[in-house]
């Protein structure tokens, strides 16, 4: 499409937004989403165009109509991302938006869920330009999430009281989009976000009683509570679950002040976890080995558990904290916990000792949920829990109270780990996969003789090592194949070499890896963002 046509194209479908029929105005908003998305940066010019009709159209578009205002907004936040940071773009569609907001001021107005929506991709396009609007955001999603929260526990406990089926819940939605715009402002404010809530704390003295203010231990306190909701209340697309796990991860990328209540001990008596420890329970808790688990959307769910694990284990490891008091804390023996101790109990210590306890530590029920999970068919997983767990695997075997705990399941899950390797790419937060597995290495070397070559012949067949770089120098290309060459020569020799093969196989790794420079891959442990399902 020439430039001239394109032109003359996007200026009729504006007009066309300023008409008084629903039917114009439903069609000319779908076809502008439609062009924006199929656009790309073709249509950057007419940002501000855009954004003035749609300022515009706010005037006299009704009810329905303005939803479809919400979703152009969105689509061109999501597409255009950084330009919406424009000052003259955020003045023109800023002020009709939080004229809405007040409008649909209660917490459990439907029409507030798609406005909500709008303002979360808006968010995550222009970040910190929003900062003045950011209080009156997260006091939002605080007081929905306490009607919401409330109400969805009073709806599981009279149904439990009822002794019926739980069933779905219609206030769900508004517990996704609260969590979600916290995640969003957490994510484009960074540090940011800890003094937004700094000063709404202290603003909380002076605040009407009975209202809810943000604050560090409310937010905690709701993720917490959304993540022990049941799965029946909710809908496929929206399971509070996966997006409360996904909070947390983000707490620890993005907001680590705030995760330190969770790092920090909670001062319980023994046995009796506090709400650093239970958070981390709950993300164990939903990483079942079990088949009902493997659906759509507990997939997603047990993927953020992960993600959002590994990020947690990623700011202990960066605060040099031992993280013993949150995955070593005791949790109630899980319900499949009795058919793993029949299938891999006899080869690791940890679960044989633990067989008939009625309680366990959380990070050896993790760890046996991921071996049993592993010993199946990859193709029943969904590919991105794949590549998380070798990711939080790498992160939780570098936390050094921790990486005891994994090589005692090393010989169960190396040549898994290591098949998922293959499927990530080399970015800097998926080195953190090898990395750890180097450290397992060291700290159970029986595992790898008891393997020989295999698992290492897997990682030099990976295409993207050969790809990493645009250009390969023949030394570079030499030491690849030496590398390759050696995990084969593992392979072949006899089970009564292992000492030899271990040998081998080691330096072969250590030639692997020494054919990166520092221009290859960044080996600081820098937090890139694979990310969790949204």
């Amino acid at each position: 499409m020439s430039t001239e046509v394109l032109a003359e194209l996007v200026r009729v479908l504006l007009l066309t937004t300023a008409e008084r029929n629903k039917a114009l105005q439903r069609a000319s908003c779908s076809t502008l989403c439609e062009l924006i998305e199929a656009g790309d940066t073709c249509l950057f010019p007419y940002v501000v165009p855009i954004c003035r009709a749609v300022a515009a159209a706010f005037g006299h578009y009704q009810l329905i109509s303005v939803q479809l205002l919400y979703d152009l907004i969105g689509t061109i936040s999501r597409c255009f991302g950084n330009a919406m940071a424009n000052e003259e773009v955020l003045s023109l569609v800023v002020p009709p938006l939080m004229a809405h907001l007040e409008r649909y001021a209660l917490p459990d107005d439907p029409c507030s869920i798609p406005l909500l929506d709008c303002f979360i991709s808006l968010i995550r396009a222009a970040g910190p330009a929003l900062n003045s609007i950011a209080t009156t955001l997260i006091g939002r999603a605080c007081t929905m999430l306490h009607a919401s929260i409330s109400a969805a526990q009073q709806h599981v406990e009279a149904a439990r009281t009822a002794n019926v089926a739980v069933v779905f819940f219609d206030g769900y939605g508004f517990l996704v989009t609260g969590l979600e715009l916290i995640n969003a402002l957490m994510v484009a404010l960074g540090p940011a976000f800890d003094h937004l809530l700094a000063a709404c704390e202290a603003a909380a003295a002076t605040a009407t009683p009975g209202t809810v203010q943000p604050s560090r231990s409310f937010i905690l306190e709701a993720v917490m509570a959304c993540a022990q909701l049941p799965t029946e209340i909710g809908f496929e697309e929206g399971d509070a679950r996966f997006t409360a796990f996904a909070l947390v991860g983000d707490m620890a990328s993005f907001a680590p002040t705030l995760v330190y209540p969770i790092l920090a001990p909670t001062g319980a008596s023994p046995g009796t976890p506090g709400v650093a420890s239970s958070m981390v329970q709950m993300m164990v808790l939903s990483m079942s080995p079990d088949d009902a688990n493997l659906d759509y959307l507990n997939a997603k769910t047990v993927n953020n558990a992960l993600w959002g694990t590994g990020e947690v284990a990623m700011q202990l490891m960066r605060a040099g904290a031992g993280g013993s008091e949150i995955f070593c804390a005791n949790m109630p023996s899980p319900p499949w916990w009795g058919n793993a101790v029949q299938l891999i109990g006899p080869s690791v210590a940890h679960v044989q000792s633990n067989a008939a306890a009625a309680s366990v530590p959380a990070i050896d029920a993790m760890l046996t949920a991921l071996t049993l999970l592993l010993q199946k068919d990859h193709s029943q997983l969904e590919p991105m829990m794949l590549e998380n767990f070798a990711i939080t695997m790498g992160r939780i075997a570098l936390v050094d109270s921790l990486a005891p705990r994994v090589a005692a399941y090393f010989h169960l899950i190396i040549i898994p780990w290591v098949r998922c390797c293959r499927r990530i790419e080399m970015i800097d937060e998926k080195l953190h996969a090898f990395q750890g597995l180097m450290a397992m290495i060291e700290a159970n070397p029986a595992a790898l003789a008891q393997h020989g070559g295999e698992g290492f012949c897997q990682v030099c067949k990976r295409k993207s090592l050969q790809q990493q770089t645009a250009t390969i120098t023949p030394a570079t290309k030499k030491k690849r194949q030496r590398s390759t060459l050696f995990c084969c020569c593992c392979w072949l020799i006899p089970a009564t070499h292992t000492s030899l093969s271990l040998v081998l196989v080691l330096l072969s790794f250590s030639l692997l890896f020494s054919s990166f420079s520092s221009t290859d891959c960044n080996w600081h442990l820098n937090v890139g963002r694979r990310g969790p399902n949204r």
